[in-house]
């Protein structure tokens, strides 16, 4: 009997452990995800993101450590990337602007089945909401990863599905915001009514 209470600190220090490492490899997953996002949106993200839209690239950045494993590993293949790029609204710029995502010599080879291209408006910046950049951002991918543009659906049926699975991935707030600071504002039409 004497032993029971090094016996019980005995399992409570293994219980505690063991609860700490399953938490450790949680977190290490995550990490990983995000360090898997920063690596693909180093090579498949225009420069002009982190340098000049902060804003708009922690937005790509978490997104695209947020959403699900299968959706990751599907929209990162290198045989059909996305590639994330701004488009400007002001400026020379909203007449014809270019944006550079380079290929470097040990690059693994890339675009063998094409690409998708998201154009970002640079007015996202302007946001004091971030969130609902992440909200956009999510809708975007999510078209990519329905195949809308391979599907003949109907406009408001495409919104609608890229809409309801944004939510499935986790997204319930970030689309929130988005539909509150870039969806249709009353006595607008939206051609879906």
């Amino acid at each position: 009997m004497r032993n029971k209470p090094f016996l019980v600190k005995f399992f409570l220090i293994i219980s505690v452990f063991s609860i700490s490492l399953c938490f450790a490899q949680e977190a290490i997953v995550v990490s990983n995800q995000k360090d898997k996002a920063r690596a693909y949106l180093k090579e498949f993200c225009s420069v002009s993101f982190p340098l000049y839209y902060p804003k708009t690239y922690t937005a790509i950045e978490n997104v695209m450590a947020s959403i699900p494993e299968d959706v990751f590993a599907a929209l990162t293949n290198r045989r059909r990337p996305v590639l994330f790029t701004e488009y400007h609204t002001v400026g020379i710029g909203r007449f014809a602007n270019s944006s550079e995502i380079s290929v470097l010599p040990d690059d693994i080879p890339a675009f063998q089945e094409g690409m998708t291209l998201i154009k970002l408006s640079t007015e996202l910046e302007g946001v004091d909401e971030p969130q609902a950049i992440e909200g956009v951002v999510a809708h975007e991918l999510a078209h990519r990863f329905l195949e809308h543009a391979h599907k003949k659906t109907e406009r408001c049926q495409r919104e609608r599905e890229a809409n309801r699975l944004i939510q499935t991935w986790g997204f319930q707030e970030a689309f929130q915001l988005a539909k509150v600071k870039f969806g249709r504002k009353e006595g607008e039409k939206s051609g879906c009514d």
